[in-house]
């Protein structure tokens, strides 16, 4: 038996065709965007390679970024003030780093840049920032007081930054101020060469460059910041436009996986922690066990009145032009989300 089939109508063959294209177009439409979510969130970070910023490396290393689907670059500055004008512009998405000069001026023109999060403060005790003298002019007896400072050769990091506030205050003791001494800016990495040249007299040190200063002998310590200074919040995490107007999410996830390193790194002086530390400080195992490392709120939370208070500081000095409030310059919705998200730190 010979089976007739209908004549096909070419309009319906159309209209089916059409649609089976539509259909096909949103389903490649619809894959593209799940693709596209699944793809993780560039960030680049300003990082340095200094036992302060653990608190990346840890996250970095521990899957934390990872996890919230952030794929973190580390951007290298030879200072953090050098990074500021990138971050106000959006070509950088995270720093970290003291409240400086550099940034109240930023905010106060109306550059979008916000202290997100908190990271070390001066301990009552132990030695992470200190007034440091070379050996041979303190044994000599030529600078063995801070009554001696005056007209000396004094090294910072940079200039209207808290090394220069701590400067101010451990002069401020024995009746001097900074106007008193020849102040020269040399990054920190280059600390421990000037001294062993006698190139400077004396320099704000911070940790690895302190330790390694007293174990190479050309340095001593004349004062430290925790005798005038404790408990001062001295570091913060900062976003720029980025972060803070195009891409929140993702701030928000980079803030609780920095907790997440906050709350490892408190941990202490684990083999995991100084493992970390080795491959991104370039430190040896036993500078980092010898070194003090600072003490970090592991929840993040940001002292206002430190900085407020260090704000005056500037202005009094000339440094800064104009203050700003404290809603100009900090944002702690995202360290809010982050506790919300991973609970109260133990």
């Amino acid at each position: 038996m010979v089976k007739v089939l209908a004549a096909v109508n070419p309009k319906r063959v159309k209209v089916v065709l059409a649609s089976f294209i539509i259909l096909l177009l949103i389903l490649l439409a619809i894959s593209g965007c799940m693709a596209k979510e699944a793809e993780p969130g560039h960030l680049k970070v300003v990082a340095l390679p200094y036992l302060s910023f653990a608190t990346f490396y840890i996250p970095q290393e521990e899957g934390y970024f990872a996890e919230q689907g952030l794929e973190v670059e580390f951007v290298k500055f030879p200072t953090v003030t050098q990074a500021m004008p990138l971050l106000a512009e959006g070509s950088l998405d995270v720093a970290a780093g003291p409240v400086s000069a550099s940034l109240i001026n930023g905010t106060a023109q109306n550059m979008k840049l916000r202290i997100v999060a908190g990271r070390e403060y001066i301990a009552p005790v132990g030695e992470t920032l200190s007034l440091m003298v070379r050996r041979d002019l303190y044994e000599s007896g030529e600078l063995d007081t801070l009554a001696k400072m005056k007209g000396k050769k004094v090294a910072t990091a940079s200039v209207g930054s808290l090394l220069d506030f701590g400067l101010a205050k451990i002069l401020e003791t024995a009746n001097l101020t900074p106007k008193d001494v020849a102040i020269t800016v040399i990054p920190p990495q280059d600390t421990v060469a000037a001294f062993e040249n006698r190139a400077i007299d004396a320099a704000i040190v911070g940790q690895p460059q302190l330790e390694q200063l007293k174990t190479l002998g050309y340095a001593v310590t004349l004062e430290a910041f925790n005798n005038l200074m404790p408990g001062f919040e001295q570091g913060f995490v900062m976003f720029g436009p980025s972060l803070l107007d195009d891409k929140v999410d993702l701030g928000k996830k980079f803030i609780v996986a920095y907790l997440q390193g906050c709350r490892q790194y408190a941990q202490g002086k684990t083999t995991r922690n100084v493992e970390i530390l080795e491959k991104y400080t370039g430190l040896d195992e036993k500078t980092i066990l010898q070194s003090y490392w600072s003490p970090i709120y592991p929840d993040g939370r940001i002292n206002t009145a430190d900085i407020l208070y260090f704000q005056d500081w500037l202005y009094d000095s000339g440094l800064v032009d104009k203050k700003v409030t404290a809603e100009q310059l900090i944002d702690t919705t995202f360290i809010d989300y982050a506790n919300g998200v991973l609970g109260p730190a133990q």
